[in-house]
């Protein structure tokens, strides 16, 4: 027995017919076209500088410069994301309670926060979440 379609439903559909459509038409020959650059794979980027050139032969290689351009922004953003080899964070206290508290109380909080502070650290390093979020990032850059 068929399913009865809401008009939530067939709007949701409508939204990803068009979504998957334009991914196909637009997006993944531009993609594949970028794998290709990174992967030094001859493609339309390949073109002739002077007349005549390369119709005898022609080499299937070029120098990889988009890869070179590649690693180099991953380069500069890992230098900027990972400082110290660490993922940057800080737990701070909110000012505004701060003002009200006494002092024994604040010293207690930030006792608590360094612990905090620690704890997470641990667990970044069991986990390499740095070496996780350089993946991320040379994936997206990809």
């Amino acid at each position: 027995m068929p399913v009865a379609k809401t008009g939530l439903a067939e709007y949701l559909l409508s939204r990803y017919t068009a979504w998957k459509t334009d991914r196909k038409n637009k997006l993944e020959a531009k993609w594949q076209a970028n794998l290709n650059a990174m992967k030094r794979v001859d493609d339309e980027r390949k073109k002739k500088f002077k007349k005549g050139e390369g119709e005898d032969w022609r080499s299937n290689e070029y120098i990889g410069i988009i890869k070179a351009k590649v690693y180099t922004v991953f380069a500069i953003l890992v230098e900027i994301l990972l400082s110290k080899g660490k993922l940057p964070f800080a737990l701070k206290p909110s000012l505004y309670q701060r003002d009200f508290m006494p002092p024994e109380i604040q010293e207690a909080q930030d006792a608590e926060i360094d612990k905090m502070e620690d704890k997470i650290r641990e667990q970044q390093a069991d986990r390499n979440a740095d070496r996780e979020s350089m993946n991320k990032l040379l994936s997206l850059l990809i």
